[in-house]
């Protein structure tokens, strides 16, 4: 439930516009909406706030609810990260930024030692490879 709350928190057409300059299509698959492997069928959710606060107070989790995302250190990822931060804040997560060099965030997502992790994807042409 914390979880649906936490997705519903966040504007992804927002995050591409001022994390990316509108460069990219929000999505919630491995590939884009030109890949003949796209399932029209699942596109990305809107933002709903209301959905994710109702979430929360459904849950009876008190806020704010403590979140420690691991985000490689890279500029993109530390900003895409802090405006995540931002619109989850609203809804009642408190996340803390954990910012680690990228094959240490590798390392620790392997042994399970995060709450959260921010990754991008490698962009393999074919979303059944590797």
């Amino acid at each position: 439930m914390l979880r649906q709350a936490f997705e519903a928190a966040i504007d992804r057409q927002a995050l591409v516009d001022v994390v990316f300059n509108g460069m990219y299509t929000p999505t919630v698959q491995a590939v884009s909406p030109a890949s003949p492997f796209y399932i029209e069928s699942n596109p990305p959710p809107g933002r709903d706030l209301a959905k994710a606060k109702t979430l929360i107070q459904q849950s009876g989790v008190r806020t704010p609810i403590p979140v420690q995302m691991n985000v490689p250190n890279t500029p993109d990822r530390r900003q895409l990260a802090e405006v995540i931060q931002s619109m989850v804040k609203e809804a009642g997560f408190d996340v803390k930024l954990n910012l680690i060099e990228f094959t240490a965030s590798l390392q620790a997502a392997t042994r399970g030692d995060f709450e959260a992790y921010l990754i991008g994807w490698s962009g393999r042409a074919d979303p059944s490879s590797g």
